[in-house]
């Protein structure tokens, strides 16, 4: 394969190296998934190869560790699209669509479908159990702040918790909450904090993963909670797009803005961190599953 060169597009970041790192290959790596795979371990982030061969259609593959959230990988894209040509109204990941906006001031979003809500009762010491976290964590949000299990490309769990220190100082147990989420048809989680670093933000979020994952925002766990929280009027019937926090603890912070008042949508800022170019080569000690 020889050298390719990538461009890196930080997602839903606030200013240049924070949010989520996506590595862009432009016409390269389209037919090589092997390849592409091993340099999105390499890098330590999404590597995504554009194909431009009729409607322009994504593949990505995700380090060790890491999961894909397809919002977050279209947004990079439409960014690095962006600034050398017209936008397509629809992008194509791994063979299925996502409807693109754009605004008058040039302002991306994203459209993913709507979640299907269901509020549930959870006990404090169910999630204390799982989350690692004490009861004065957990107990004092639960009759002002809903819980749910969101349903769309996932089933979510979305538990709140009382401050930012607690989102800090989750300590998942593995078995515990995998529990919590099989009692409830769930397979991910997403925990949420009305206590936020900046004023306009609606809440403070964390994907926690059921597994060893590496640390990262979610967007669509992001729209499933606030989708939860209009669905009960916890942010006083504003129809505005909602700020959601994630990632400040582990040195990524990214901001997202949510809007659930006709079908769902993300939008952020983006920013362009760099340019690599690197041999794109299968290591042959490595097994590719």
């Amino acid at each position: 394969m020889g050298t390719v060169t990538g461009r890196i597009i930080d997602a839903f970041g606030p200013r240049p190296l924070t949010g989520t790192p996506v590595v862009i290959f432009d016409g390269t790596l389209v037919d090589d998934p092997g390849a592409l795979a091993a340099v999105a371990t390499a890098v330590a982030m999404p590597a995504v190869a554009v194909d431009r061969s009729g409607t322009i259609s994504l593949t990505c593959q995700v380090p060790p560790g890491w999961t894909t959230d397809a919002p977050t990988v279209i947004m990079a894209v439409a960014a690095y699209l962006a600034d050398s040509e017209d936008l397509p109204t629809e992008l194509h990941l791994d063979g299925r669509g996502y409807p693109i906006d754009t605004d008058a001031q040039g302002q991306v979003t994203v459209r993913v479908s709507q979640p299907t809500i269901q509020r549930i009762d959870l006990s404090p010491e169910d999630v204390t159990a799982a989350l690692g976290l004490g009861i004065d964590q957990v107990a004092p949000v639960a009759d002002r702040a809903p819980a749910a299990v969101a349903a769309g490309p996932t089933s979510r769990l979305i538990i709140p918790v009382t401050f930012l220190s607690a989102l800090a100082q989750i300590a998942v147990d593995t078995t515990a909450l995998r529990k919590l989420c099989d009692d409830h048809g769930a397979d991910a989680v997403f925990c949420y904090t009305f206590d936020t670093l900046t004023q306009q933000a609606a809440v403070h979020g964390r994907q926690v993963p059921v597994q060893q994952a590496y640390p990262r925002a979610s967007a669509l766990g992001a729209v499933d909670c606030i989708a939860i929280l209009r669905s009960v009027g916890a942010l006083g019937g504003s129809t505005e797009p909602a700020v959601v926090e994630q990632g400040d603890h582990w040195g990524r912070p990214s901001r997202m803005f949510i809007d659930t008042s006709d079908g769902s949508s993300i939008g952020g800022q983006t920013h362009l961190s760099g340019e690599l170019t690197l041999e794109a080569a299968v290591p042959t000690d490595v097994i590719l599953e």
